[in-house]
């Protein structure tokens, strides 16, 4: 086995958070710095339990299409949502990262899940006796997602309270990292029903009584509870097709001082986290440009957090540190909320910005390095300035974590716009639904490495999905809508056979291959034959490019035109892994039949067209014409 080093990317990401049904609705709320609290949630009435009824909810339910995942109705009626958003959300990291979900298929993916309070399971086991024991079993959550997938890699379940999402990101990260397995989900899901959590909370004094949460803040007085999901999609880097960014460190631990009280943080325990942390990276902790803290909204937690983060990452600095927590956006996602920490740290390596965080006021007076300027609160959207970030957490049950993540800047392809359009492939459950993503795609500015990733998912069968679309787009800013070409069907059936059409004379016009020339696997086979036809006087390149309108008055600058456009589009239908389930052809395309049926070389078929345009020019022909009809 190699010694070197295995790098682990995030290579995908799907969740659903307060006010936001996907990343990237997330993604850009947080940038435009808005509030995500639902100041009157419709959770619980206002004063029950003498508690606010502020949180931060989803902007819909938790619900599935049992049919695509094939789970029986009587299951899934007792189904815990943490399953059921785990599944759902599983599957979409993996299509974010330009992988068919399918493709992965007994693979040794793992799935590791952050997990806590699952405040139905009392009252689905005494109601469901049957199948709750199954469909409200925390310790089967993950074991559901690997079933509905069929992954064959270690599955389990991870409850360190608030902490859970760095140990859950620690065990992937380390299967991968170790050989054991290529990839991994790692995803957690935060839902909220009743007040009676909350309460207890309260009673510990974690809550605030306005939903604001103050991270960082002299006024701070608690955090507000939140829903919210999230799954990331961890590959070797070798192997992901995208990288939001390089996991270059990670290590969470538990407390097991005695110098403290169990629900207090141990300053120098969680010194030794982050010292570890940076060890394992190999990394200078100067080196980070931002961090993504805690930020738990009480002043003694907080001045605990960041003082032990000014000790461990101000030294030998020359900048600020910037800090922040996306608890002050969108509140306290609990089990979820290193990984949704995790994300917004992603969000700042994506966009070269830093998120700002609200409700900050005047800096925590027992943070000196707050005071001193050391530590500097994002209270604006900020350039990032380096291109490694940090994500912190502790936790009142004394679990500590760290992860540093290194960005993945990449320049866009800048090529000369091209005359062919691009072919953009989707499929999915519903009509409408894909109506939605292709009208926004072609109002979109074209991004090739979007429709690349996109065209991987979709180009071969998704079990489960009737609709099939297409739309061809621009490379320019935006499709002229004249130009737009698009279908939309209900297909049923998963593989349809495939005809190669060969047609003969009368299918030439002049420049008939010049915008095809853009195709490197085009451009290589007429250059191919290019060179063979070229001790015969003949110009190939010429023929096909020029836009002479008499070029193709010569039969014989027909049929080698014809054959050669024919030979490259079969090379390029091939490359794209179409082959034919029948071939048909007439005159000169009875030649392309015989190269696409591998009967004929590139050679065979070129210099058999030229002998045929040859034989035609010098034979004694008697008198007569032939004409081409149609379009």
């Amino acid at each position: 086995m190699s010694s070197e080093k295995i790098e682990v990317v995030i290579s995908g990401i799907a969740g659903i958070f307060p006010a936001c049904d996907n990343f990237e609705e997330l993604e850009q709320k947080l940038l435009n710095k808005e509030d995500m609290i639902n100041y009157n949630s419709p959770k619980w009435p206002e004063g029950t339990y003498n508690i606010s009824s502020a949180l931060g909810v989803l902007k819909k339910n938790i619900a599935m299409d049992i049919q695509f995942f094939n789970i029986l109705h009587s299951f899934y009626r007792v189904m815990d949502p943490v399953t059921v958003q785990g599944i759902k959300g599983s599957f979409e990291a993996i299509c974010d990262a330009g992988i068919n979900p399918n493709k992965l298929a007994g693979s040794k993916t793992a799935v590791v899940m952050s997990s806590y309070v699952n405040e139905l399971e009392q009252t689905y086991i005494t109601s469901e006796r049957n199948l709750a024991i199954v469909g409200q079993n925390k310790a089967m959550q993950a074991n559901r997602v690997s079933f509905c997938l069929d992954f064959k890699g270690p599955s389990f379940v991870i409850d360190a309270a608030l902490n859970g999402g760095a140990f859950a990101l620690r065990a992937a990260y380390d299967l991968i990292a170790s050989g054991e397995c290529p990839a991994a989900i790692v995803t957690s899901v935060n839902p909220i029903y009743g007040p009676e959590f909350s309460f207890f909370a309260n009673a510990l004094g974690r809550l605030n009584g306005d939903g604001k949460t103050k991270c960082f803040s002299a006024d701070a007085d608690g955090y507000t509870r939140s829903e919210g999901a999230v799954a990331f999609f961890l590959q070797r880097a070798q192997d992901a097709k995208r990288s939001y960014g390089t996991i270059k460190g990670v290590y969470a631990n538990e407390n097991g001082s005695r110098t403290v009280s169990f629900t207090e943080v141990c300053p120098q325990m969680y010194k030794n986290v982050l010292e570890e942390t940076y060890r394992r990276a190999q990394i200078d902790p100067s080196q980070v440009a931002y961090v993504e803290a805690d930020g738990h909204a009480s002043k003694k937690m907080d001045a605990t957090e960041l003082n032990t983060i000014a000790e461990v990452m101000c030294k030998n600095r020359k900048t600020p540190l910037y800090v922040g927590s996306v608890k002050s956006n969108l509140g306290h996602t609990e089990a979820s909320s290193f990984l949704i920490s995790v994300a917004k740290a992603l969000v700042a390596l994506k966009h070269g910005i830093i998120p700002p965080n609200l409700h900050y006021s005047q800096p925590n007076p027992d943070v000196p390095a707050l005071l001193s300027g050391q530590l500097k609160v994002v209270t604006e959207p900020t350039p990032l300035n380096g291109n490694i970030v940090a994500v912190s957490n502790i936790n009142t049950s004394g679990c500590y974590g760290h992860v540093v993540i290194e960005g993945n800047p990449k320049t866009k392809n800048q090529k000369e716009p091209s005359t062919i359009p691009w072919l953009f492939i989707i499929s999915g459950r519903k009509e409408d639904s894909l109506e939605a993503v292709i009208k926004k795609v072609e109002g979109m500015p074209f991004d090739e490495d979007f429709v690349k990733l996109t065209y991987d998912v979709f180009q071969t069968q998704i079990k489960g999905h009737i609709y099939r679309g297409f739309t061809l787009l621009n490379c320019g800013d935006k499709i002229d809508k004249e130009q737009q070409t698009r279908e939309i069907k209900h297909c049923l059936v998963e593989k349809k056979p495939v005809w190669f059409m060969f047609s003969g004379m009368g299918s030439q016009w002049n420049k008939m291959g010049a915008d095809l020339m853009v195709l490197p696997t085009f451009a290589k086979t007429i250059f191919k034959c290019h060179e063979i036809l070229l001790p015969k006087g003949v110009d190939l390149l010429t023929i096909i490019t020029s836009p002479d309108p008499e070029m193709f008055n010569s039969i014989l600058h027909s049929f080698v035109g014809i054959a050669a456009i024919q030979i490259a589009l079969v090379d390029v239908l091939k490359e794209l892994g179409i082959e034919p389930d029948g071939i048909i052809g007439h005159s000169v395309g009875e030649l392309g039949c015989a190269y696409a049926d591998g009967c004929l070389t590139a050679e065979q078929t070129i210099l058999a067209a030229y002998a045929r345009g040859r034989a035609s020019i010098e034979v004694d022909l008697i008198t007569g014409m032939m004409a081409a009809v149609g379009q």
